[in-house]
């Protein structure tokens, strides 16, 4: 699939980065994403996104895409710590930890 080899990887470099950022700012990428799927799969304009997204099966529209990376590098810091880059080991303050520094009255 040319998709998923010159232009997936592209987008998905630095998704959880780049992508933190307001809807308007990343419409221009989202729009350019959609036009890429449309062209490869031969579809007309009136075809709904959703229909695009759904024949390729794994593929995820650009915001859910960040969240799923998102995920992602919250479970390595859960469970996988190690996994991660050392600046990543205080980077997430767990709700247990808060009750901790906590003082009693």
């Amino acid at each position: 699939m040319i998709y998923f080899s010159f232009i997936y990887p592209q987008i998905l470099y630095g998704i959880e980065i780049y992508a933190n950022t307001n809807k308007s700012a990343i419409k221009r990428l989202i729009v350019l994403n959609n036009k890429v799927l449309r062209i490869l799969q031969h579809q007309r304009i009136r075809l709904h996104n959703v229909e695009l997204y759904r024949s390729y099966n794994t593929l995820l529209p650009i915001p859910e895409l960040h969240n799923y990376q998102l995920l992602i590098v919250v479970h390595k810091f859960l469970y996988y710590n190690e996994k991660l880059p050392p600046a990543f080991n205080n980077y997430f303050t767990l709700n247990y930890k808060l009750d901790e520094n906590v003082e009693t009255c």
